[in-house]
């Protein structure tokens, strides 16, 4: 890491809550990946949560296996990943990841955020009844600017039950 963003994964881990705000290219989603490596250090239990666009939604993926030796498991939640059955396979992958805590990162974009709120809810509510850490990335945090949208009601909700919240924007 640069010495800006080993400053930007320590102010991440000081804050329960923290806007990473810079310009596109410069490594947020390294230093996201980075604070949550850090942050399952300390607390081995810890689930990751990213809630990001479609550009950038088989990146982070990617991220994890370039930069990171981890062992963890990852599922990007993406249509092309889980095939015809779309809907039902992507509802039983979220009742899991609550139950068990496997996998250790989802990754998805915001459409399916909104959608699937009430199911991610109740994952959170089991992870933190068996005493898991929650790590929720909001990539583009200007996806949720206006508080009346149901996308930003999907944040409000979700972040209520994380432990850290890091939102990423580069405006």
């Amino acid at each position: 890491l640069l010495n800006f963003q080993f400053y930007a994964v320590y102010q991440a881990l000081q804050n329960e809550t923290f806007f990473l705000s810079l310009p596109t290219g410069t490594g947020k989603t390294l230093c996201s990946i980075a604070a949550f490596m850090y942050y399952r250090q300390i607390y081995p239990n810890t689930c990751m949560l990213v809630v990001t666009t479609n550009s950038v939604l088989l990146q982070f993926g990617d991220e994890f296996d370039k930069f990171f030796e981890h062992g963890l498991s990852i599922e990007v939640i993406h249509p092309s990943a889980f095939g015809s059955n779309y809907p039902k396979k992507r509802k039983a992958v979220l009742q899991a990841w609550g139950e068990t805590g496997s996998p250790d990162v989802v990754v998805m974009n915001y459409p399916i955020f909104r959608k699937e709120k009430d199911v991610l809810v109740a994952a959170a509510k089991k992870l933190k009844a068996e005493n898991r850490h929650l790590f929720v990335v909001f990539d583009e945090a200007t996806a949720f600017k206006s508080l009346k949208t149901q996308v930003a009601k999907a944040v409000t909700a979700i972040s209520g039950l994380a432990n850290r919240r890091l939102c990423l924007t580069a405006t």
